[in-house]
């Protein structure tokens, strides 16, 4: 396989993963707010990190990804599961 095959082939399995992260926040998002998965996915941790900035949360980069893709307001979309 050459070198370009490799990046296409690349491309798609990245795509794919992002595909089935946005596709598991929705699944996350229509729980109930008192599910434990939902809770943990909302978290946002306190305190200070001792060195470095913030680290990102796993939702952090769903929702870049969402923005890249133009998604607004994809909480209210989310509920919706055949829209989403």
């Amino acid at each position: 396989m050459d070198e370009q095959q490799e990046e296409m082939e690349m491309a798609s399995i990245v795509s794919f993963i992002k595909g089935q992260r946005i596709q598991w926040l929705g699944h996350l998002w229509r729980r109930s707010e008192d599910d434990i998965n939902r809770v943990i996915l909302e978290w946002k941790p306190t305190g200070k990190r001792s060195r470095g900035g913030p680290r990102k949360r796993w939702l952090d980069g769903v929702e870049e990804d969402l923005h890249r893709m133009g998604v607004q307001d994809w909480k209210e979309l989310a509920q919706d599961r055949d829209k989403w």
